[in-house]
Protein backbone atom coordinates (compact mmCIF):
# COMPACT_ATOMS: atom_id res chain seq x y z
CA UNK A 1 0.00 0.00 0.00
CA UNK A 2 1.28 3.44 -0.94
CA UNK A 3 0.19 6.05 1.56
CA UNK A 4 0.24 9.66 0.39
CA UNK A 5 -0.19 12.68 2.64
CA UNK A 6 -0.41 16.03 0.89
CA UNK A 7 -1.36 19.44 2.11
CA UNK A 8 -0.40 22.97 2.94
CA UNK A 9 2.89 23.92 4.55
CA UNK A 10 2.91 23.76 8.34
CA UNK A 11 -0.37 21.82 8.39
CA UNK A 12 0.97 18.85 10.35
CA UNK A 13 2.10 16.58 7.50
CA UNK A 14 5.55 15.91 8.94
CA UNK A 15 4.11 15.38 12.41
CA UNK A 16 1.72 12.77 11.03
CA UNK A 17 4.51 11.21 8.95
CA UNK A 18 6.82 10.84 11.96
CA UNK A 19 4.03 9.20 13.98
CA UNK A 20 3.15 6.97 11.03
CA UNK A 21 6.74 5.82 10.53
CA UNK A 22 7.29 5.30 14.25
CA UNK A 23 4.12 3.31 14.89
CA UNK A 24 3.85 1.43 11.59
CA UNK A 25 7.58 0.94 10.91
CA UNK A 26 7.40 1.77 7.21
CA UNK A 27 9.73 3.73 4.92
CA UNK A 28 8.99 7.37 4.29
CA UNK A 29 9.89 9.89 1.59
CA UNK A 30 9.32 13.60 2.14
CA UNK A 31 8.55 15.08 -1.28
CA UNK A 32 10.68 18.11 -0.34
CA UNK A 33 13.69 15.89 -1.04
CA UNK A 34 12.55 15.62 -4.65
CA UNK A 35 11.92 19.36 -4.83
CA UNK A 36 15.45 20.08 -3.64
CA UNK A 37 16.87 17.44 -5.97
CA UNK A 38 15.02 18.86 -8.97
CA UNK A 39 15.94 22.43 -8.03
CA UNK A 40 19.64 21.65 -7.77
CA UNK A 41 20.04 18.92 -10.41
CA UNK A 42 17.48 19.72 -13.10
CA UNK A 43 17.11 23.51 -13.06
CA UNK A 44 15.48 23.46 -16.50
CA UNK A 45 12.30 22.17 -14.78
CA UNK A 46 12.06 25.41 -12.82
CA UNK A 47 11.10 23.65 -9.57
CA UNK A 48 11.91 25.90 -6.61
CA UNK A 49 11.45 25.64 -2.86
CA UNK A 50 9.18 28.55 -1.91
CA UNK A 51 7.38 28.53 -5.27
CA UNK A 52 3.63 28.94 -5.36
CA UNK A 53 2.30 25.51 -4.32
CA UNK A 54 0.26 24.50 -7.39
CA UNK A 55 2.96 25.69 -9.77
CA UNK A 56 5.65 23.77 -7.86
CA UNK A 57 3.51 20.62 -7.83
CA UNK A 58 2.84 20.81 -11.55
CA UNK A 59 6.52 21.30 -12.36
CA UNK A 60 7.56 18.41 -10.10
CA UNK A 61 4.89 15.99 -11.39
CA UNK A 62 7.01 14.57 -14.27
CA UNK A 63 9.48 13.38 -11.61
CA UNK A 64 7.06 12.55 -8.81
CA UNK A 65 4.62 10.45 -10.86
CA UNK A 66 7.10 7.72 -11.87
CA UNK A 67 8.51 7.72 -8.34
CA UNK A 68 5.04 7.14 -6.85
CA UNK A 69 4.18 4.46 -9.41
CA UNK A 70 7.49 2.69 -8.80
CA UNK A 71 7.01 2.75 -5.04
CA UNK A 72 3.42 1.50 -5.40
CA UNK A 73 4.62 -1.43 -7.54
CA UNK A 74 7.65 -2.57 -5.57
CA UNK A 75 7.09 -1.60 -1.94
CA UNK A 76 4.49 -3.38 0.20
CA UNK A 77 4.04 -0.31 2.43
CA UNK A 78 5.47 3.17 1.95
CA UNK A 79 4.57 6.75 2.92
CA UNK A 80 5.17 9.82 0.74
CA UNK A 81 4.40 13.22 2.21
CA UNK A 82 4.61 16.81 1.01
CA UNK A 83 3.04 19.96 -0.35
CA UNK A 84 3.98 19.38 -4.02
CA UNK A 85 1.24 16.75 -4.39
CA UNK A 86 -2.19 17.60 -5.78
CA UNK A 87 -5.47 15.67 -5.52
CA UNK A 88 -5.67 15.35 -9.32
CA UNK A 89 -2.26 13.67 -9.24
CA UNK A 90 -3.50 11.14 -6.70
CA UNK A 91 -6.55 10.44 -8.85
CA UNK A 92 -4.23 9.86 -11.80
CA UNK A 93 -2.05 7.46 -9.82
CA UNK A 94 -5.09 5.59 -8.47
CA UNK A 95 -6.21 4.89 -12.04
CA UNK A 96 -2.99 2.96 -12.56
CA UNK A 97 -2.67 1.44 -9.09
CA UNK A 98 -5.57 0.89 -6.69
CA UNK A 99 -3.25 0.28 -3.75
CA UNK A 100 -3.00 3.98 -2.87
CA UNK A 101 -4.51 5.55 0.24
CA UNK A 102 -4.28 9.33 0.34
CA UNK A 103 -5.53 12.36 2.18
CA UNK A 104 -4.77 16.05 2.35
CA UNK A 105 -4.57 18.42 5.28
CA UNK A 106 -4.81 22.19 5.39
CA UNK A 107 -6.20 25.21 7.19
CA UNK A 108 -8.62 27.46 5.38
CA UNK A 109 -10.92 28.49 8.22
CA UNK A 110 -8.35 30.56 10.11
CA UNK A 111 -6.88 34.00 9.47
CA UNK A 112 -3.25 34.36 8.45
CA UNK A 113 -2.60 36.29 11.67
CA UNK A 114 -4.10 33.53 13.82
CA UNK A 115 -2.10 30.87 11.97
CA UNK A 116 1.11 32.87 12.40
CA UNK A 117 0.48 33.14 16.13
CA UNK A 118 -0.15 29.39 16.32
CA UNK A 119 2.93 28.65 14.22
CA UNK A 120 5.17 30.83 16.37
CA UNK A 121 3.77 29.32 19.57
CA UNK A 122 4.23 25.69 18.52
CA UNK A 123 7.23 25.77 16.18
CA UNK A 124 9.95 23.23 16.81
CA UNK A 125 12.31 24.03 19.63
CA UNK A 126 15.39 23.15 17.56
CA UNK A 127 17.06 25.34 14.98
CA UNK A 128 15.97 23.08 12.11
CA UNK A 129 12.60 24.84 11.84
CA UNK A 130 13.02 27.00 8.74
CA UNK A 131 10.18 29.32 9.83
CA UNK A 132 12.33 30.69 12.66
CA UNK A 133 14.60 32.33 10.10
CA UNK A 134 11.69 34.09 8.36
CA UNK A 135 10.23 37.42 9.44
CA UNK A 136 6.61 37.63 10.55
CA UNK A 137 5.85 39.78 7.51
CA UNK A 138 7.25 37.18 5.09
CA UNK A 139 5.60 34.32 7.03
CA UNK A 140 2.24 36.08 6.69
CA UNK A 141 2.76 36.04 2.91
CA UNK A 142 3.54 32.30 2.98
CA UNK A 143 0.61 31.58 5.29
CA UNK A 144 -1.78 33.57 3.08
CA UNK A 145 -0.62 31.47 0.11
CA UNK A 146 -1.08 28.30 2.21
CA UNK A 147 -4.62 29.30 3.18
CA UNK A 148 -5.51 29.82 -0.48
CA UNK A 149 -3.83 26.51 -1.31
CA UNK A 150 -5.87 24.84 1.45
CA UNK A 151 -9.09 26.18 -0.11
CA UNK A 152 -7.98 24.80 -3.47
CA UNK A 153 -7.11 21.43 -1.91
CA UNK A 154 -10.48 21.14 -0.19
CA UNK A 155 -12.33 21.80 -3.45
CA UNK A 156 -10.12 19.45 -5.45
CA UNK A 157 -10.47 16.71 -2.82
CA UNK A 158 -14.25 16.97 -3.14
CA UNK A 159 -13.94 16.77 -6.92
CA UNK A 160 -11.78 13.63 -6.80
CA UNK A 161 -13.40 12.04 -3.74
CA UNK A 162 -10.24 12.20 -1.62
CA UNK A 163 -10.28 12.87 2.12
CA UNK A 164 -9.46 16.40 3.25
CA UNK A 165 -8.86 17.43 6.86
CA UNK A 166 -8.95 21.05 8.00
CA UNK A 167 -6.96 21.73 11.14
CA UNK A 168 -7.93 25.40 11.57
CA UNK A 169 -9.86 24.82 14.77
CA UNK A 170 -8.21 21.86 16.49
CA UNK A 171 -4.73 21.09 15.15
CA UNK A 172 -3.98 18.06 17.32
CA UNK A 173 -7.38 16.38 16.87
CA UNK A 174 -7.30 16.92 13.14
CA UNK A 175 -3.78 15.56 12.70
CA UNK A 176 -4.85 12.57 14.79
CA UNK A 177 -7.96 12.11 12.59
CA UNK A 178 -5.82 12.25 9.43
CA UNK A 179 -3.42 9.70 10.94
CA UNK A 180 -6.32 7.38 11.78
CA UNK A 181 -7.73 7.77 8.28
CA UNK A 182 -4.42 6.92 6.61
CA UNK A 183 -3.85 3.92 8.87
CA UNK A 184 -7.45 2.80 8.46
CA UNK A 185 -8.11 2.82 12.23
Amino acid sequence: MLYVLGGAMRSGKSLIARKFVSEKQIPYLPADVLVTGAQESVPILGVQQGDEFINKAEKLWPILKPVLLHIARVEPRYLVEGDPILPKHIAEIQKENQDVRACFIGYNKISAEEELKRLRQFSNVDNLDWTKRISDEKMLEYITMAIEFSKYLEEECKKYNIAYFDNSLDFMKTTDDAFKYLTNQ
